[in-house]
């Protein structure tokens, strides 16, 4: 989505969904695979997270546990994400972009495994320009 010199923090995680989730819609969805439309008023979200520090980058993305692959198609304004739905449940997507702020944070922090503070551990598993 946007390149930064360092790995994001699951707090950075948790701020970039929640500020990038009003410009986000769910176009398609079967469990297993879902297609996120991306509006315009993302690209001031994402230019923001540059230009002030650690900012979402796809292979952050690909970190959370149950998450396989994540494919950017700028033409066609949406993102398509693979998950493992024994890991991740099909509502999990739609609970990201109509939860509260504070029961979003927490179901976030959630997908991740137990005691695993930082996204830097794991390597990624995406092509960073969204080709994968």
């Amino acid at each position: 989505m946007s390149v930064s010199s360092s790995m994001a923090s699951l707090a950075d995680l948790i701020d970039s969904v929640g500020d990038l989730r009003p410009h986000l819609s769910i176009a398609h969805h079967i469990p297993g695979r879902v297609r996120l439309k991306i509006g315009i008023g993302a690209l001031g979200v994402l230019k923001a997270g540059a230009a002030g520090g650690p900012s979402l980058q796809l292979e952050d993305l690909c970190r959370i546990q149950g998450i396989q692959s994540v494919r950017l198609n700028a033409g066609a304004q949406s993102v398509v994400v693979s998950y493992d739905p024994a890991v991740i449940p099909p509502s999990f997507w739609q609970d990201c972009l109509s939860l509260p702020e504070d029961r979003l944070r927490a179901m976030l922090a959630a997908t991740l495994p137990p005691g695993k503070a930082s996204l830097e551990e794991d390597a990624p598993r995406s092509d960073p320009r969204g080709l994968s």
